[in-house]
């Protein structure tokens, strides 16, 4: 008895006493519908399995924008085909896909997705892609200074980790600040005023403010500065100083830091129960800012100013070498600021 073989996928299948041209036809039919069957199914379970992956997806690569920008609130533009959820943190990724911050969505409704700026910098047009096991505020405080290059498969550059978080991103800001002084003022005079040196020692309040301009990396700012203190000097006599400074500011900001210089004018009122004197002169300013709390920024300032006018009520001089007299002073500030960007 003659019998056909056929293989159906990769399963063997024997049909005895089959032998004829129009069985081994219809046999030959019925196997490729057969393979058509199988193929159709494979096919269609395939399509199933990608579409119920990428509905599962948290977040379709650079499939969001960033819709408007105030401040540090972000408004997103979802896509329909984009699942993003809240209480969640996403990278900002520029046009050349290159991190630049990170947000916390707050609320997802109606395609839109409204979300808290927590680190960095956001601009309109820019994309999202999720922050992988991040979850909630508390689980970024570690990181949130910097954006790790491990992760989301970019590269971490100075462009991507402007590093401020209590900082402006860009823009202009305002910044009050309050905080506390500390310092010495030397003085050397001539034979015409008796000769020999003074030395006093003082601390108090400072206070002021800076408006400025904040780039990606750099700012510019001008600061007003004061103060309400007291001197003591080697003698032990006390005086009131009202120290007033305008300085314009030069620096740059990266991770959780701001560093800057600046230029000073600054004139000195001191006062006593028996005189009044104020001093008139210019020097430079140092500066560098912890930002890695939400609002508030520490910061340190040294200031070294050289004196170069005198006026009493008996006395008027020019100071500096050559001169009568020489004044100058270092002084040392800690405080507490609030940037606010407008």
């Amino acid at each position: 008895m003659n019998s056909i073989t056929l293989f159906i996928g990769r399963v063997m299948v024997l049909f005895p006493g089959l032998g004829t041209e129009n069985d081994r036809e219809k046999l030959y039919n019925f196997s490729m519908r057969i393979r058509l069957s199988i193929r159709s199914s494979m096919n269609i379970a395939i399509g199933f399995s990608v579409a119920v992956l990428s509905s599962m997806a948290p977040l379709s690569a650079r499939a969001t924008s960033v819709w408007r920008v105030d401040g540090k609130q972000i408004e997103i533009d979802v896509t329909s085909d984009t699942a993003i959820s809240s209480d969640t943190f996403y990278y900002l990724l520029n046009a050349e896909g290159v991190r630049q911050g990170i947000i916390r969505i707050e609320s997802v409704a109606d395609k839109k997705a409204f979300g808290t700026l927590h680190m960095g910098k956001a601009e309109t047009g820019w994309t999202l892609r999720r922050r992988e096991g991040k979850k909630s505020a508390s689980k970024t405080n570690a990181n949130k200074g910097r954006l790790p290059a491990s992760e989301d498969g970019g590269s971490a550059t100075s462009g991507d980790s402007p590093g401020h978080s209590s900082a402006v991103s860009s823009g202009f800001y305002f910044e009050p600040y309050l905080g506390y002084f500390s310092g010495t003022l030397d003085a050397t005079y001539d034979a015409s005023l008796g000769g020999g040196s003074s030395s006093a020692t003082g601390s108090g309040l400072a206070f002021g403010a800076k408006l400025g301009y904040a780039f990606p990396v750099v700012f510019l700012a001008l600061s007003a500065g004061g103060g309400s203190g007291k001197t003591t000097s080697s003698s032990g006599t006390q005086t009131d100083v009202v120290p007033v400074d305008i300085a314009l500011e030069v620096g740059a900001s990266f991770w959780q830091l701001r560093i800057w210089g600046a230029y000073v004018n600054e004139t000195l009122k001191a006062e006593s129960t028996s005189s009044s004197t104020e001093y008139t002169g210019s020097g430079y300013k140092l500066g560098v800012s912890y930002t890695g709390f939400d609002m508030i920024s520490i910061n340190f300032e040294m200031l070294p100013i050289t004196y170069t006018k005198l006026k009493s009520d008996s006395i008027s001089l020019d100071l500096g070498p050559g001169k009568a007299m020489t004044a100058k002073s270092n002084v040392y500030i800690l405080s507490l600021s609030l940037p606010i960007g407008f």
